[in-house]
Order: C-alpha cells, then sequence, then structure tokens
C-alpha cells in the first residue's frame, strides 16, 4: 500500500473475548516525567493522543478513559505487526512475524485484559501533519463510525504510536469490563456539543465507508448523538457565516438506515459537507428520547486544518 493511503486510512472494529484467561493489571501511578495519571511518558505521541481523547469526551459528558497497562501491550503488538508486515488491518495471519492474535479480542487477552471484555479498535494516521499524534486523534472524532467508539461507554484504553512510512501510526484499544446489567442512557448528548473546538472541517477515506455510494467521498465534522434507546432524531440544522450546511446523510432511527446498521437503538450521526476552517457553526437538533421531545442548540468551531 502506498504512502498516500497510509498516511489517510482510517480502520475500526468491535470484537468480543470469547476464549482465554487474563486478569487487567493496574497501570502503575503516574511518576515525574509522565503525563496526568498515566505512565505515558509527557510530550509523546501516547501522552498526547490520550489527553486529547479523554479532553473531547469529558468536555461533551462522556467521561473519561483509564490507561490499561494490558491493552497499552495489545496496541503496542498489533502496531508492531502492522509496521513489521507493511500493512494496515484489524487482522493478523498466524505464522507472519509479529504475530499475536487473530482479532482485537484475541489479541487483548493475550496480553492480560479479561477474557469477559468487549474491545474496540481503532487505527488512524494524521491526514495533514504527519508527527502530529493529536491529529490522528482529531480525525478519529471527525469520522462517524470511528468518532462513535471514541466516546462509547468503554472504561479502559491501551494507545501505541510508532512510526509508518513516514507518519506516526496511532492504535487504540479501547476495553468494554462485562457488566450484568449495564446502566441505561437517559440523556441525549452530542459530539461536538458547546464549546467544542479545533474540529476538522474536513475527513475522507474512513473504512467502512459512511458514503458507500459515492466514490472517494469527504465530509466535515459529523455530529454524533447519543441518546435513549428509542432515540428518534427530527429535524437536524447546521449554519454557517454563509447560511445552511448541506446534509449529505442522517443516519438513525426514522432517518436513513446505515448501512452499517451502527447508528440505531440510541446512536444517531448527521454528515454534512465538507466544513470552512477557523469558522463557528451553529447545530440545531430536534428529537425524541425517552417518550419525549426534545431539542439542543450548540455552536462548535473547525480548527485550521
Amino acid at each position: 500500500m502506498n504512502r498516500s493511503l497510509i498516511a489517510s486510512v482510517l480502520v475500526t472494529v468491535m470484537a468480543v473475548a470469547g476464549c482465554g484467561g487474563g486478569d487487567d493489571d493496574e497501570t502503575p501511578p503516574a511518576s515525574g516525567g509522565n503525563a496526568p495519571g498515566t505512565t505515558y511518558p509527557a510530550g509523546s505521541p501516547e501522552a498526547l493522543a490520550f489527553t486529547t481523547t479523554n479532553s473531547e469526551r469529558d468536555h461533551c459528558g462522556f467521561g473519561t478513559l483509564a490507561q490499561s497497562a494490558a491493552l497499552d501491550r495489545s496496541a503496542t503488538a498489533h502496531m508492531s505487526y502492522m509496521v513489521l508486515n507493511n500493512l494496515v488491518a484489524h487482522t493478523e495471519e498466524p505464522g507472519k512475524p509479529g504475530f499475536t492474535g487473530v482479532n482485537p479480542a484475541n489479541r487483548a487477552v493475550v496480553a492480560g485484559y479479561p477474557s469477559s471484555a468487549g474491545i474496540g479498535e481503532v487505527i488512524s494516521f494524521p491526514l495533514f501533519a504527519p508527527g502530529d499524534s493529536a491529529d490522528a486523534v482529531r480525525r478519529l472524532f471527525a469520522a462517524p463510525y470511528h468518532g462513535q467508539l471514541m466516546i462509547d461507554s468503554a472504561r479502559d484504553v491501551g494507545i501505541d504510536s510508532q512510526p509508518f512510512q513516514g507518519v506516526v501510526g496511532l492504535t487504540m484499544e479501547f476495553g468494554f469490563p462485562f457488566i450484568a446489567r449495564p446502566p441505561a442512557v437517559t440523556s441525549v448528548r452530542t459530539y461536538p456539543c458547546e464549546g467544542t473546538t479545533g474540529v476538522l472541517a474536513f475527513n475522507r477515506n474512513e473504512s467502512p465507508s459512511p458514503l458507500p455510494s459515492q466514490q472517494n467521498p469527504s465530509w466535515g465534522q459529523p455530529i454524533i448523538v447519543r441518546g435513549p434507546d428509542d432515540l428518534r432524531l427530527g429535524m437536524a440544522r447546521i449554519t454557517g457565516p454563509g447560511g445552511t450546511v448541506a446534509l449529505q446523510v442522517i443516519y438513525g432511527d426514522g432517518q436513513t438506515p446505515d448501512p452499517e446498521q451502527q447508528f440505531t437503538r440510541g446512536w444517531a450521526t448527521v454528515l454534512p459537507v465538507p466544513l470552512a476552517t477557523n469558522t463557528q457553526y451553529t447545530v440545531n437538533l430536534n428529537w425524541t428520547a425517552g417518550g419525549q421531545a426534545g431539542s439542543s442548540s450548540f455552536r462548535f468551531t473547525t480548527g485550521s486544518q
């Protein structure tokens, strides 16, 4: 695969471990020179990705993630496998250099994460800044299927970054520990939300594609909506200095069915055309959820890329 594709690809997957054992080990407390609350060296790509992810999640009410040493090991092993074999994929092939497990769940168990947990994995490469892991994270939040996983109910995260064909490659593993009765979602939240800044005005090359009928599609920052299982998104409007922004699609129950069946049962997304950089936009949404009608209005601002 040539550099231009490597530098722009985004892939995501969700899996559940079903065999093996393993107990997630405690992440040692941070010491001097590390990012707060982690063992990632301050200023490292991993620290920047961790801080950026948690800052975005926390700002919009999705909570923060804890570093998992086991998921760090899993992410490092898979990133090394991709570098050694010059490929980008969520699966590994037995017998190839660096093989540790066929899928993310298998690899997490090998690394010591509990076998009962669900595992999500995202792989990203910066679109604009070859050495910037924060840019790689911004790409994840600006891709609908990746963005959904970035704000989902994971508890733990493991991160690894390695040079790959001239750019910084980023792998993130999300841990969803087994809970017999997960707490119900009772409110409607969005990403971005009021006051979010620096989002990407332009994104492309997500796998799976959110616009499969288009060849080489591109889009602006998606509006990702999370609510109770009966969420029905009604009116959605994005307005900028030039007026109303054209929407390419709205996925969710009561709207266009998501071809990947991810935006359903409490999830929806609004996918606009590419936006302008360094520009403030206003979003207006109407919905029904929990048997009640609701609405929200908020502003977000794109970054310089």
